[in-house]
């Protein structure tokens, strides 16, 4: 393959050299090869070939854990392109199958959130949080300030954004601006939207 591949390059044929890596993409059955033509298409620029590849991955990957971790890098590229419907579609996908795993749940809620979609996040950790995984209720919610009586608690979903963020603090997001967004659009009371960390770029 990499014989061949750079004949084609060095007669700058790169038409040649996508159909070249793309049919060996669906003929292929190796997952070390399909890593090599990964590696090449992205490297060449042919969009289409990584694509095909994640796509052929899947299709191949008999391991659970490992074709979720193929599907997600679908959605990335699919959101780097940036074609958001289509990641999406993937990442939902993704989490409906699979509920109950927390770097699936933290997948769909960083997406969400990147994507200008914070009811969604929100609604993604409280359905975590209503779970009956502890692991889930540990990472997604917080203990509700002191009420005064006959004041009911806040409903998970008021209480599970801030402290999964706070569990999150690498995640490279501005969030000031995204507070009076949450007020408008996920009907978060003005108490939950204080305790959301004030994380810079």
């Amino acid at each position: 393959m990499a014989l061949r591949l750079a004949i084609l390059e060095q007669q700058n044929r790169r038409d040649d050299a996508a159909a070249f890596l793309l049919s060996l993409t669906r003929s292929t059955s190796s997952p070390e090869l399909l890593e090599d033509l990964g590696a090449a298409a992205a490297r060449l620029g042919f969009e289409n070939v990584r694509e095909s590849v994640l796509e052929r991955q899947i299709a191949l990957a008999t391991d659970d854990v490992e074709r979720i971790r193929l599907r997600l890098a679908l959605a990335r590229y699919y959101e780097s392109k940036p074609d958001v419907a289509a990641a999406r579609t993937v990442i939902e996908d993704v989490l409906r199958a699979n509920p109950a795993i927390l770097g699936v749940v933290r997948a769909a809620t960083d997406f969400y959130w990147r994507n200008h979609l914070p009811e969604q996040a929100v609604d993604t950790l409280a359905a975590a949080a209503r779970s009956s995984n502890a692991v889930f209720k540990k990472q997604f919610t917080s203990k509700p300030p002191r009420k005064p009586p006959n004041r009911p608690s806040p409903p998970v979903r008021e209480t599970c954004l801030p402290n999964y963020w706070r569990a999150n603090r690498s995640t490279r997001i501005t969030w000031q601006p995204w507070r009076i967004r949450m007020r408008a659009q996920a009907s978060i009371s003005s108490s939950a939207i204080s305790m959301l960390p004030r994380l810079r770029t």
